[in-house]
């Protein structure tokens, strides 16, 4: 890989360190830390959602075999499911369900442009300073996004976007309806590389979310303040498939592992696990001329520390000629 590619693929990381470690500076009570965990969850999931289907729909439009890449429009829809266990440390558990529908088409032959529309429903059991509670978000996104080949091997593909999410509370006797606004944003990068039968796909990325939860009168008659909450992300990691032909389908099993490396500027993430963590994962990928189904099944976690999430995935795209 030549030098400019190799400081292209590792520039969200460095973008990431420079502004995690400024957030990391303040210091908040350990309350404060866990209501912002549980917090986190939605609008760390989400940013994670938004970035992996723009980084596969970037590859199989741009990477993908020849006679899979279509010049056309192209549409496509995910749905996501995500229970979230052992949430110990933070004090709750849960689920997300989530969805999104995906319009794009080629620029130029080497240019992908396109806009995502999602929702998201996160539903948390919660005991945050050892009260009983629940923390419920929905969450409706549009994020337009776009990726470039510059070669032959890698492509690079960036989103930016608001999320608007309703926030639903209660812990403790005492809760809240609250209204949130997201922007999110995110730089990837891909290649593809062929050794023995076996398609390698590199993968580095690096997102941003900053979520600005809007000033709030509790039901305890509490007046709470507009609060600001920013996450950041970076993974590392790589995908191996072995492509099968069978007639006019092409059929593709692969796994996948990645490191992840998680800040945020409250010290929330820390509480909800590790922040530095492993995500392996598995799937299917079957081609048939202008249809392209992913079916995939993923594991977060795997650190010293006693966070899990767990991901079952489906993603049907179409492409018209």
């Amino acid at each position: 890989m030549s030098r400019v590619l190799l400081g292209a693929a590792y520039a969200p990381f460095l973008l990431l360190c420079l502004l995690g470690g400024a957030a990391w500076s303040q210091t908040v009570s350990l309350a404060e830390r866990q209501e912002d965990a549980a917090r986190i969850v939605p609008v760390a999931l989400g940013a994670e959602a938004v970035i992996g289907d723009v980084g596969d729909r970037a590859r199989a439009r741009l990477l993908g075999p020849a006679e899979e890449r279509h010049g056309g429009i192209a549409v496509w829809g995910t749905v996501r499911g995500q229970p979230l266990v052992n949430f110990d440390s933070a004090g709750f558990d849960g689920r997300l369900l989530g969805g999104a529908f995906g319009i794009e088409g080629m620029a130029s032959s080497s240019v992908l442009v396109g806009a995502r529309i999602g929702y998201d429903d996160t539903n948390l059991t919660t005991a945050l300073d050892g009260l009983p509670g629940h923390l419920d978000s929905r969450s409706f996104s549009i994020i337009p996004y776009a990726a470039w080949k510059p070669g032959e091997t890698w492509v690079f593909d960036a989103h930016i976007g608001f999320k608007r999410t309703e926030f639903d509370f209660f812990n403790g006797g005492v809760g809240a309806e609250v209204n949130s606004d997201r922007f999110i944003a995110g730089l990837g990068a891909s290649a593809l590389y062929g050794f023995a039968g076996l398609q390698v796909i590199p993968r580095f990325s690096g997102l941003i979310a900053v979520d600005s939860a809007v000033s709030f009168t509790d039901s305890a008659g509490i007046d709470v303040p507009t609060n600001r909450l920013t996450y950041f992300e970076a993974s590392g990691g790589a995908e191996i498939g072995y492509p099968v032909q069978l007639g006019a389908m092409r059929l593709t099993p692969w796994v996948a592992g990645h490191i992840v490396g998680v800040l945020d500027d409250v010290g929330g993430a820390s509480l909800v696990g590790d922040t530095v963590f492993g995500r392996f994962g598995a799937g299917l990928r079957l081609g048939a001329g202008p249809l392209d189904i992913v079916l995939e099944g993923r594991a977060s976690g795997f650190g010293p520390r006693d966070f899990n999430d767990y991901q079952g995935m489906l993603r049907i795209a179409y492409s018209f000629q």
